[in-house]
């Protein structure tokens, strides 16, 4: 089989250089002309809808040609060529129960971004066949990187609770920003990025926030030694994730905290994604950097320090899951089952009886070592909602925020952008 035919819907272009599928290592072709470079995905604003050519992997890791950690499953990835003739980012057989896909953005003239969904579509039906799977529906679950935030539904996957009820999960991983375009064509069901679908909701997408696994922001302000204070950062450089993302939101709104303007007093870089920034902060690249559990530790070892932690600064958050309204007005009872694995994932994920187990999960999953695996659990825990729903004080805090961001002006009643009833009809069903 040409997997150039599973790529093109319209009119196919005539640089295109296919590689074979070679037992289960896969990837999309590379182009004489650099049209992709890593798996790092490049900018691609909303507006630009067009199509990134994705970057597909069964278990992507780390790129080591562009130090994307990708590190959603079991094994590495390795590299096929060099930079300067575009990377090749691919991974070999492991133990993973599901493929994984890392969509990596570039523009690529009038391509839109439905082609995804047929090279996934397709990839997932030769994959599958050998890993017994083959009965299960494919859900796919969009990602803007590996993260605690979301490590219900990853407890859930791996417990097995989604395969209990015929569901196979896909975590896709791909920019905040073209969300929205892939949640509105079904290219994806469901997103993480709970913050960017509230913001799309805003500008009159047909989306809802169904539920919610992280109460409180996990990410911390990481400096260098010799910065302070906030007011120290004034003229410095802080590296961000994308624009839009929420290392870009969270940072922005410390600083006004702090009365900086994010626009004059310093310069806000989009640098890429977790591993990039600590990277250019122990070289000292950047000043300072918005990092996760997992960086803070790292950062720790290599003489860094942590100058605040946002959850004591800004009450908002972090992180949960949205879908489109015609899923739940459409196809309830497959959010029902989808939902109804994910509170299990929640559950069990937060009993202490389970400690144990939980952390030895994120130490395999995210390949950490037991102290930063510990670390991000005690982050996690103490953010975690235990029923998948938000406070009242919640909804509106995020309402208020994402407001500010797109610049709304109007009422917005909390039923226009949440919707948990499926999930607390849920709670109801399986007690307290």
């Amino acid at each position: 089989m040409r997997l150039s035919s599973l790529l093109w819907t319209n009119s196919k272009p005539s640089r295109a250089e296919p590689l074979a599928i070679r037992d289960i290592i896969l990837s999309l072709p590379k182009w004489r002309k650099a049209a992709w470079t890593s798996c790092r995905p490049s900018r691609l604003t909303a507006r630009r809808a067009n199509i990134a050519l994705p970057v597909i992997s069964r278990a992507a890791r780390v790129c080591r040609s562009c130090g994307r950690d990708t590190r959603i499953s079991e094994k590495g990835c390795s590299k096929r060529s060099s930079r300067s003739k575009g990377s090749n980012c691919e991974s070999r057989s492991g133990d993973a129960v599901t493929p994984i896909f890392c969509v990596s953005v570039k523009i690529l003239g009038d391509l839109m971004i439905r082609v995804i969904i047929g090279i996934i579509a397709a990839v997932t039906t030769l994959l599958s066949g050998g890993i017994g799977v083959s009965n299960a529906a494919p859900v796919r679950v969009g990602v803007p990187s590996p993260s605690a935030s979301y490590f219900p539904v990853i407890v859930a996957w791996k417990k097995g609770f989604y395969t209990q009820d015929s569901l196979q999960p896909e975590f896709i991983m791909m920019r905040p920003s073209i969300v929205p375009a892939a949640l509105t064509n079904g290219e994806i069901q469901y997103t993480t990025a709970t913050g960017t679908a509230a913001g799309a909701i805003l500008r009159g997408f047909p989306f809802k926030i169904v539920a919610y696994f992280s109460t409180r922001l996990m990410d911390s302000l990481v400096v260098k030694p010799q910065i302070k204070s906030v007011a120290d950062l004034r003229g410095k450089i802080v590296g961000v994730d994308a624009p839009g993302a929420s290392t870009h939101v969270l940072t922005t709104l410390i600083l006004r905290k702090y009365h900086l303007d994010p626009e004059k007093d310093a310069k806000v870089l989009a640098i890429g994604d977790e591993d990039v920034r600590l990277q250019h902060l122990k070289q000292g690249q950047i000043d300072a950097a918005m990092l996760g559990p997992q960086g803070v530790v790292l950062a720790r070892r290599a003489g860094l320090k942590t100058l605040l932690d946002v959850a004591d600064e800004l009450d908002l958050p972090f992180v949960g899951l949205a879908t489109a309204t015609s899923m739940i007005e459409r196809q309830r009872t497959d959010l029902k089952k989808f939902l109804m694995a994910t509170v299990r994932g929640i559950r069990y994920s937060h009993d202490p009886r389970n400690r144990n187990e939980m952390i030895a999960l994120l130490a395999s999953w995210l390949r950490l070592d037991q102290e930063t695996a510990e670390h991000t659990y005690n982050v996690f825990i103490k953010g975690v909602s235990k029923d998948g729903t938000l406070s009242r004080a919640g909804m509106e805090s995020l309402i208020s925020e994402r407001k500010r961001q797109v610049k709304f002006t109007g009422d917005v009643p909390l039923d226009r952008v949440f919707d948990f009833n499926v999930v607390e009809e849920i709670n109801r069903e399986l007690g307290k």
